[in-house]
């Protein structure tokens, strides 16, 4: 089997240590590094990057490309990950952008981070053009699936509601995941249509109005009753199949062709739009409950405006743990920063109790991650719900991510550390059921 004649290191190098390339294909000919800078700083691209970097942290799934540069000084020149490079030294020094304006404007996204703007970037060292094989394999598109191979509308749409991200397919993915859950078409027949132009029939009032269409976000229905559904979803197979279909998005880009769609589609059908609609998602009891029309839709959880929702309560024995918890409740989460120095003593005093409680050793100068693993791994033994405890692993695992106690010790320590609201309240919802086992045992 053919080796890579890579060392496959990957040390992680200080920013000031890593050049960019100035034979980049990006740019016509070679460039200086304070004209290649100034160009990435121009681009919108290159601030989208270093706001989702600041935002997010470093791409863990990519890891960039160096070689050792010749010279007295240590330096190594990247030859993949040129645009995250300049964005790292742009957010560490805005300076360097070139004009006041994007200076400013990346000194401004340094300042609103919610990560720590890394210093420094894991690089893999290549030696001389080893390299050069992986870098054509990513830039080069999927290559017959030797290089990335990209989703597709409908796959990008099916991670995005997966991992609750919005998506503009949202209904039509919920309307094809249905139809092949009541078998009205063959999951490869699903994944066959063209979910972009179902979407755009589907979001259009008027089309709804014809098909007797209700979306919310607990429930979708048709008009078209149940009996329907199946050659309706053939009808939109046969009209809507990628690049065989008998229609074009051209047939439906104007309203008024969306419209005289929809009523043939019903007319050809022999289905008027009917009170008994077909249900694609089913109402929460709640939700079923309400004979309003137009149902009011719940806010989400993270809109409360202190970091311990409201019927949260816990049973404390410790006085000041319980002082905390307590101010926690009622300090408004505006005060970010004064909630996070105490949110943070507050899961420390929670992990000690319990060990302490379940006699499990602590050891002097014991960090706060190996006290949690070690309360959780007693709670494991005892029965916590797995899901919980999967989710405070996450939590303790050291990764460049928000929610890890990494971040917590930022909060506290490091004066550019900017706690955010909302990611305050999202920890707290992650660890209040370990929280709880630790006052009250596990349930």
């Amino acid at each position: 089997m053919a080796r890579s004649k890579s060392k496959q290191e990957v040390p992680v190098i200080p920013v000031e240590q890593l050049v960019l390339d100035d034979a980049n294909p990006r740019f016509a000919d070679p460039l200086s590094q304070k004209e290649i800078l100034s160009n990435l700083a121009a681009d919108e691209k290159t601030a989208n990057l270093a706001r989702h970097i600041a935002q997010h942290g470093l791409d863990p799934t990519s890891i960039p490309g160096a070689v050792l540069l010749d010279g007295r000084l240590t330096r190594y020149v990247v030859r993949e990950g040129n645009r995250r490079l300049a964005a790292l030294k742009l957010l560490n020094n805005p300076a360097l952008a070139g004009t006041n304006a994007l200076a400013k404007k990346f000194r401004k996204i340094a300042e609103t981070a919610v990560m720590p703007i890394p210093s420094s970037m894991p690089c893999v060292i290549f030696e001389g053009d080893d390299g050069d094989e992986w870098i054509a394999l990513k830039h080069s598109g999927p290559q017959n699936g030797e290089g990335t191979v990209p989703w597709d509308a409908m796959q990008r749409t099916r991670f995005n509601v997966r991992t609750g991200r919005s998506d503009p397919n949202r209904s039509a993915q919920r309307l094809l995941d249905h139809a092949a859950e009541k078998k009205w078409l063959a999951k490869d027949q699903v994944d066959s249509i063209g979910i972009t132009n179902l979407t755009r029939l589907l979001n259009d009032p008027d089309v709804q109005a014809v098909w007797g269409i209700s979306v919310t976000d607990d429930t979708f229905s048709f008009g078209i009753g149940s009996e329907a559904m199946k050659p309706f979803m053939q009808r939109m197979l046969t009209d809507w199949r990628k690049r065989k279909g008998d229609m074009r998005v051209a047939n439906i880009y104007e309203k008024d062709d969306r419209i005289r769609y929809a009523r043939q589609v019903v007319k050809d059908l022999g289905e008027k739009v009917r009170s008994d609609a077909t249900i694609i998602d089913r109402p929460s009891p709640a939700r079923t409950a309400s004979k309003s029309a137009t149902r009011k839709i719940k806010p989400s959880s993270l809109d409360r405006s202190t970091l311990i929702p409201r019927g949260f309560h816990l049973n404390i024995e410790v006085d000041r743990a319980h002082e905390i918890y307590l101010e926690l409740r009622t300090m408004d989460i505006k005060y970010r920063n004064s909630i996070s120095m105490a949110f943070r003593a507050f899961v420390e005093w929670s992990a000690t109790f319990y060990c302490k409680s379940a006699k499990i050793t602590l050891y002097e100068d014991m960090s706060l991650p190996d006290k949690i693993s070690k309360a959780l791994s007693d709670m494991k033994g005892k029965g916590l719900d797995r899901a919980v405890v999967e989710a405070v692993e996450m939590v303790v695992a050291k990764r460049n991510s928000v929610f890890t106690i990494k971040t917590f010790h930022q909060y506290v320590h490091n004066v550019h550390s900017h706690p955010a609201p909302t990611d305050l309240k999202a920890y707290w919802d992650t660890l209040a059921p370990f929280l709880r086992a630790c006052w009250e045992g596990v349930p």
